[in-house]
């Protein structure tokens, strides 16, 4: 951990305290559209045998991540040669080995994660008509069927879409679609509420930060 002065920290706390503004505000008006989006989003069974559902619902799945990174680790093995080991093997060797490594914790501890805020909310799926239902209090812990707060789905694609984003930019922004994509499919599916998906898409950039800034490199790859 790098040493920050009083000034460094007092803004570090400034940005925490934004972000916590900007994801309370988040939840607050994807909780107030939950009965609207849930309505207006929901699809025919049909719609789940299409394969391009069937695509971005994976995106979501935890082993498709663990193939993505697999080949970042084993493309960066191969030998590099020219401009581009010059000036990145010498200084930061292993960079594309830990771009996939982080890939696949980044999305692990997200799905992991939603999945024990899951027991803690202890809200219910939608169900037919959209309404809130909610197990006691940390009863989820016992009984953690149907639940739905945060979907673990949006937080594993999330999870991955963000560390990828922040290793390389503008290949994170095709994670990034293919993550909503995920999202929206458990929107056409009823699956899950809006505030279902966002809380997940928060909790995920979160731990993805975290992540990165306690593993991740100390200089930026280029982007791609």
């Amino acid at each position: 951990m790098p040493w920050l002065s009083p000034r460094e920290r007092q803004r570090r706390r400034e940005r925490l305290f934004l972000w916590l503004l900007v994801a309370s505000l988040l939840l607050l008006v994807t909780t107030l559209l939950d009965r609207v989006a849930f309505g207006l989003f929901l699809a025919p069974e049909s719609v789940k045998k299409r394969d391009w559902y069937q695509l971005f619902r994976q995106v979501g799945y935890w082993p498709t991540w663990g193939l993505i990174g697999t080949a970042l680790i084993l493309h960066s093995r191969r030998r590099r040669t020219g401009a581009v080991a010059s000036r990145w093997s010498a200084h930061s060797p292993g960079l594309g080995t830990r771009a996939g490594l982080l890939t696949m914790t980044s999305a692990a501890l997200a799905g992991l994660g939603a999945e024990l805020l899951k027991l803690i909310v202890g809200r219910a799926r939608p169900g037919a008509y959209g309404h809130y239902t909610f197990k006691p209090f940390l009863s989820g812990f016992l009984d953690g069927s149907n639940l739905g707060m945060p979907s673990s789905h949006a937080a594993c694609s999330f999870g991955a879409a963000w560390m990828l984003t922040r290793f390389y930019p503008r290949a994170g922004v095709v994670a990034l679609v293919a993550a909503a994509g995920c999202c929206l499919t458990r929107l056409l599916s009823g699956a899950h509420f809006l505030s279902d998906v966002t809380v997940g898409i928060v909790l995920a950039y979160a731990l993805s930060g975290t992540l990165y800034r306690l593993a991740g490199p100390r200089r930026s790859l280029p982007a791609l």
